[in-house]
């Protein structure tokens, strides 16, 4: 079975789908796997480094405020729906899964229109544009929260939690402290800006550093194009741009971690148990997911709006040096999230997938019955044209013998070889030159 997994721009619509991929190779799944991303975006290289083949295409992003963008658009979608046409008539999968990104939007549209059908996993409590328009198209679509089933079509649309790596609860602390380089006598901030960065929490975490380094120490993962805009130079405060092997390790050795409000981060850190700080994007999907860890006591939430540097050093201080306060963030964000999330999507898109197998390999099988009864038919006629006409074929048979002999094209009712092949293949175009030697006086170069 092959699969097809779409998704990025950015790492929020990624990590879940690596989730799936985990459990399917733990299960020693037969698949072929195949990614479909984003260009720039951050995810090429966490994909190919968990050996999946890569292909990245173009990819067009709806704008939520006016800008000379929009009047590119109409070029670049054609030009995108071109390639992923392109892409899914070479690749031609079993099944499309996605969860999330505009890059996946024409893969699933086309999809549809060629009897491939996609899975489409709503993280967030609130789908972003993508997500909707998706919806429509896809076979099945799954949600993280009891909350947003409501907003799909009740008859595809399922609760199964979110899907996690599994692996990332594997991480060593003694590894992790050697890696980054790290003093183990000292509690760890882990900073999370998002595979592409946010600009806010790389700038409010670094001014700290000062402060920060006093007692404890930071691990800060900028974003994959944000590395430079961290200029701290503390033997205490470590920067790395993207971590693609070893997160499992920066884990393990976190105390409490500061990060943005996606789903998949949230996930991670409820499956490996970390209390955290979580600063919503403004104006974004993101206050929903926040809101949901407010309700039910799951994370520390801070609007980024009224946040100053001082107010976050503040907090940082009274959860950090608060155990039983970790401790109760940690079951509460447990209980949030359902642990069986990966397992109900992945085996839901191996029955999705299963079923498409199934129905090609039928259809197939009855368009090579339907093609021997016509090759039997060609057969019949051919031999009625061989013979002569009083039914004796001699005659005809020392004609053909004479044309091998004087080494000419040998002609049956006036047809060449290349007519005669090109009739065999049901009018398939091929070229025939002439070839060295006797007994193979002309070669088939092109079927």
């Amino acid at each position: 079975m092959k699969i097809l997994l779409t998704g990025g721009g950015t790492l929020g619509p990624v990590t879940p789908l690596l989730g799936l991929v985990e459990h399917w190779r733990a299960e020693n799944k037969n698949i072929d796997l195949v990614w479909a991303g984003t260009t720039k975006g951050p995810e090429g290289a966490l994909i190919s480094a968990n050996d999946i083949r890569f292909i990245s295409i173009a990819s067009v992003k709806v704008p939520r405020y006016a800008t000379p963008y929009w009047f590119a658009m109409p070029f670049l979608g054609i030009y995108a729906f071109i390639e992923s046409w392109t892409l899914l008539r070479n690749e031609r999968p079993d099944v499309i899964v996605t969860a999330g990104g505009y890059v996946s939007v024409p893969l699933v549209i086309l999809g549809r229109f060629m009897g491939i059908p996609s899975w489409v996993h709503q993280q967030d409590v609130l789908p972003g544009l993508a997500n909707k328009m998706m919806s429509k198209f896809a076979r099945k679509v799954s949600v993280t929260f009891d909350s947003s089933k409501d907003i799909f079509p009740a008859s595809k649309t399922e609760v199964t939690g979110n899907a996690v790596r599994v692996g990332i609860a594997a991480g060593d602390r003694d590894s992790g402290f050697r890696k980054f380089n790290l003093a183990p006598d000292r509690k760890t901030i882990l900073v999370l800006g998002g595979g592409g960065g946010s600009d806010w929490i790389n700038e409010s975490v670094a001014a700290l550093a000062g402060d920060l380094t006093k007692e404890w120490q930071v691990l800060h993962i900028t974003g994959s194009d944000k590395y430079e805009s961290v200029e701290v130079e503390n033997p205490h405060y470590a920067v790395e741009p993207v971590i693609h092997e070893g997160m499992d390790d920066a884990y393990a050795i976190a105390d409490l971690v500061i990060c943005r409000a996606g789903l998949g981060t949230m996930t991670e850190l409820a499956f490996v148990g970390k209390a955290a700080i979580v600063i919503p994007m403004p104006d974004s999907h993101q206050e929903m997911n926040a809101f949901q860890l407010f309700e039910h006591q799951a994370a520390i939430v801070m609007d980024q709006t009224e946040t100053t540097p001082q107010i976050l050093l503040n907090t940082i201080k009274t959860v950090i040096t608060d155990e039983n306060s970790r401790m109760r963030l940690v079951a509460n964000l447990k209980l949030t999230f359902p642990k069986d999330g990966t397992e109900k999507i992945a085996g839901g898109v191996m029955k999705l997938g299963e079923s498409t197998a199934s129905e090609w390999k039928r259809a197939s099988k009855k368009k090579v019955e339907v093609e021997l009864e016509d090759a039997d038919v060609a057969d019949d006629d051919l031999n009625e044209k061989v013979a002569s006409p009083t039914g004796d074929s001699t005659a005809r048979n020392d004609e053909l013998v004479d044309a091998e002999i004087e080494d000419k094209p040998i002609s049956m009712d006036g047809m060449s070889i290349k007519e005669q092949v090109e009739r065999a293949l049901k009018g398939k175009k091929i070229d025939i030159e002439e070839g060295e030697g006797d007994e193979n006086p002309f070669e088939v170069k092109d079927l």
